[in-house]
This record gives structure tokens, sequence and C-alpha cells, in this order.
């Protein structure tokens, strides 16, 4: 159904570390496909701004110079238009959202002097809310506090930005 829309969608990898999958979903994405609904039938032509987002699996961290060249081949070899979005959170991150800043800059780091993956990591994906941690569901809880993955807070999403900024 991706291939329907002209926006961007991502296809995660799942936590076995599978790239392959992720890589399939895009390329199916990708490409002209012929659906069924309803009795109807429904011809797609393809999304070119289907993409890759990197999360955490097994061999942590999945940010590693290592695994975005092999990301970046295995896409390459499929001839796919793509590029790939890391998140520096959650497993990638080991539950430590305060650790994001620091993840982004040591992509960033180890991809500069390469043209191709400079070029294959587009942005970072970041868990940001009004005010850092998180908090579970309760009788009392705090709008401004996340009740799903623990995030940094505003002014440090701003410091992160300007800091990417310096960095490209």
């Amino acid at each position: 159904m991706a291939s329907w829309l002209d926006f961007p969608v991502w296809m995660k990898n799942p936590t076995s570390g599978d790239l392959a999958i992720m890589i399939n979903s895009i390329l199916a994405s990708q490409n002209p496909s012929v659906y069924v609904i309803w009795n109807d039938v429904f011809e797609t032509t393809w999304n070119k701004f289907a993409h890759g987002i990197l999360r955490w699996w097994s061999a942590w961290p999945n940010y590693s110079l290592e695994n975005i060249v092999k990301c970046y081949e295995l896409m390459k070899a499929k001839n796919l238009n793509t590029w790939i979005i890391i998140d520096t959170n959650h497993d990638n991150s080991r539950k430590k959202f305060e650790l994001q800043q620091s993840i982004m800059e040591e992509v960033i780091e180890n991809i500069w002097n390469n043209e191709n993956l400079k070029d294959f990591v587009k942005w970072f994906m970041v868990e940001s809310y009004l005010y850092d941690g998180r908090q579970d569901f309760s009788e009392n809880v705090k709008y401004w506090l996340s009740l799903t993955d623990p995030c940094i807070w505003l002014e440090k999403t701003r410091k992160f930005v300007e800091r990417l900024y310096e960095l490209v």
C-alpha cells in the first residue's frame, strides 16, 4: 500500500536485525503494484520517498559505521532510490534517552568523509517531549511528561538541532 502514497513512508528493520526485510519492504514500495480491495482493482505507481529507519536489534548498536555500510551496500545492490534515518533512542541508546545527541554526533563523525554515506543518512529520529523522562499511567498523569518512551525535553531538543546544524 505504501507504493500508493506520494509522501515519505518509512520502513523499520525488525528487531531480529534482518535488514533484508526492511529493504524488501522499501523495494515493494518503490515499484508499481496492483491491489484488489472490496472487488475494486487499484494500480499504484511507486513511492520514491520510501526509506528505512535503523532501529535497535541484537547486534547493538545498529548505528555503527559497519552496519550503516552494510545497509548501504544491500540497498545499492537492489538499486533502490532511498536513504535511511537513524533512531537515536529506544534500545539504540539502551533506553538512556540522554545519549541521543552523542549517538547523532558519533554517526556524523563516522560518515562525514564518505560522500555516499553522507547522502545515505538523511536524518535522525529523536524522542522529544516537553520534559525529560517518562511516566507510567496513573490518576495523576502530568500532561507535559511522556507516557511512552523516555524523551529529552524541549530545550535539549533545541540544543540537539543546533548541534546538528554546527556539525553539518
